[in-house]
């Protein structure tokens, strides 16, 4: 990502010298008497003014980007925005999107703050008189020694597959995200954060390709390429049809295999409409480049994605091209009521009961797996307080509607734990915007009526009307193709029926890493720091790893994630030396 790290207060050589390490690839850096700050990644996502010309006393450093939303356009925000907004400590633009995080520092005070969804969030901590903050936990981690994984939080990312809470995963560092604002003078440490909210929730347009066509011809796009990351699914092929119907210098791109079958429909559809398309293949590595790459996609995602999915991410960085922007369709679900649908189908009564205890069966994706039954044990339980906080400061779901209710959910939850930390990831690559992911869109898309949404009638609808081409195409749901018109619950139905008649697609990828890692795998299983640990059942991963490294390989789903988390835990407390 593009990342900023400083350190403020009586500083010593031990200081110093960390700083010097951290920043010796840095494209900024301040150094003061009490206020050490650097920061790296693409210049393109990296923003920063001194107050004064002629020293580095004051000033403001933005790591990302904020984007203006105007009557007619949008905008980036730049120098002048900037100097003039961060005058005041408690600053909130509801015109202001993007994603960042960002300094203002002075002789007298730090002042530290994240975009007002929290895409962008940040760390601190206090050691000997020091506070150190970055928007790079690890480099926290590596300058206290002393830092632990939280293991109920950590946990909770496996077994329900997203975090609930907005809490740092790492002990003895604060974690700051939704409009995120830390003050730090000599009178302490003031930490506010202000969680979003849609202006409205009263039904109005249906057109919700409204906002994003305003988005495509804005003067942010003025001299720039978009790349398009296109699949075979709605939410791409939805932006598709707005790019292709408002701008015309743009490409499309995928990664991963191209013989699966996301890969083959974003092909046709781009040779049908005659565009450039880039297929950006995972290429075998060894051991060694593999673990590089693994412990560096980990470092950024937290463990919240498999470690294969490593070798799928690794190709954005051949993604950069000056004046160029790459979209993607992540969070698109928010527009057609596909988040989170099994909890509103069988447990809708308990959502407006409040009762968290059924809502968390509900939401558990996973039995105890890996984790020990201690450990388990305290992931259920915080999970289960975590639901009550979140019950506490979300809109009562009688009132706000239990859709309404899952869609902000949604916000307050993955967005901020799942798809922000890949955001970060990408910012140090490309410059990268997400346009479902942008606060106008979600303001725009608690106003689109209910039955419009589901089964992605409004998408359909206006793909057909824009790019009637483009619908001829089928819809990849997994690895299976479904029909564009269909219903979601025939679908889903559809996808399961057709898997067991028909063999279903083979990840070459997961194979490779998988082989690749057999000796890794087993190496580290049978290690002193895992057996000793306490924190997974043993047995039980050692019956996946049997299962998995057969005459033929059969990557685990378990296994994989595991290895993720077992990473994530060696990098943050220091045993794995990298």
């Amino acid at each position: 990502m593009s990342w900023y790290f400083g350190l403020y207060g009586n500083l010593n050589q031990n200081d110093r010298d960390y700083f010097d390490n951290v920043g010796s690839e840095a494209l900024f850096q301040v150094r003061n008497e009490k206020l050490l700050l650097c920061s790296g990644g693409l210049k393109e996502n990296l923003n920063y003014h001194f107050e004064n010309d002629d020293n580095t006393d004051s000033g403001w450093l933005i790591v990302g980007f904020g984007l203006l939303e105007r009557e007619n356009d949008f905008i980036f925000a730049n120098n002048d925005y900037w100097s003039a907004i961060l005058t005041e400590n408690d600053f909130y633009d509801e015109k202001l999107n993007g994603h960042f995080c960002g300094v203002r520092w002075s002789e007298k005070e730090i002042f530290l703050f994240s975009d007002n969804l929290g895409i962008r969030d940040f760390y601190y901590t206090e050691l000997n008189g020091i506070i150190a903050f970055s928007s790079r936990p690890h480099i926290l981690s590596n300058y206290r020694k002393d830092c632990l994984v939280k293991w109920p939080v950590i946990g909770s990312r496996w077994l329900l597959r997203n975090q609930i809470d907005r809490k740092s995963p790492y002990s003895n560092l604060s974690r700051v995200s939704s409009s995120g604002r830390v003050i730090i003078n000599e009178n302490g440490i003031i930490t506010n954060e202000r969680l979003w909210q849609p202006k409205s929730i009263s039904p109005s347009s249906v057109d919700a390709d409204i906002p994003l066509k305003k988005f495509f011809l804005s003067e942010c796009f003025q001299n720039k390429k978009i790349r398009l990351a296109l699949s075979g699914g709605m939410d791409s092929r939805f932006l598709l049809s707005i790019i292709n119907s408002n701008h015309k210098n743009y490409e499309v791109f995928t990664l991963g295999d191209p013989n699966h079958p996301d890969s083959i429909i974003a092909s046709k559809i781009a040779s049908a409409l005659n565009l450039k398309h880039c297929q950006y293949e995972v290429k075998e590595l060894n051991e060694t480049e593999i673990i590089k790459h693994t412990l560096d996609f980990i470092s950024y995602t937290g463990a919240t994605a498999p470690a294969s999915e490593s070798m799928q991410k690794l190709y954005f960085e051949n993604l950069y091209e000056p004046d160029s922007i790459v979209i993607d369709g992540g969070f698109g679900e928010i527009g057609r009521r596909s988040l989170f649908n099994k909890l509103l189908s069988f447990g809708k009564k308990y959502l407006m009961a409040q009762d968290s205890q059924r809502i968390l069966d509900l939401l558990i994706y996973q039995d105890r797996a890996y984790y020990s039954k201690d450990v388990y044990k305290m992931i259920l339980e915080y999970s289960k307080d975590s639901l009550e906080v979140l019950f506490s400061e979300m809109p009562d779901p009688n009132y706000f509607g239990a859709e309404n209710w899952m869609d902000l959910y949604s916000v307050r939850t993955k967005l901020i734990n799942y798809t922000s930390l890949e955001q970060a990831r990408v910012d140090n690559y490309v410059q990268n915007l997400t346009p479902f992911s942008e606060k106008f869109y979600f303001d725009y898309s608690f106003t689109i009526p209910l039955k419009e949404k589901i089964n992605s009638k409004m998408y359909k609808m206006l793909i057909k009307s824009d790019n009637p081409l483009i619908s001829k195409f089928p819809i990849v749901k997994g690895d299976t193709y479904v029909p564009f018109s269909a219903p979601d619950l025939y679908n889903k139905l559809y996808s399961k029926v057709k898997n067991k008649i028909v063999k279903p697609y083979i990840d070459d990828f997961k194979i490779m890493f998988f082989k690749s890692m057999k000796n890794y795998f087993n190496d580290l299983l049978n290690s002193q720091s895992v057996r000793q640990s306490g924190i997974y059942d043993i047995n039980y991963l050692q019956q996946k790893f049997n299962s998995s490294f057969k005459e033929t390989v059969v990557p685990n789903p378990e296994l994989d994630f595991w290895l993720a988390t077992e990473l994530l835990r060696q990098k943050t407390e220091n045993i794995l030396k990298v």
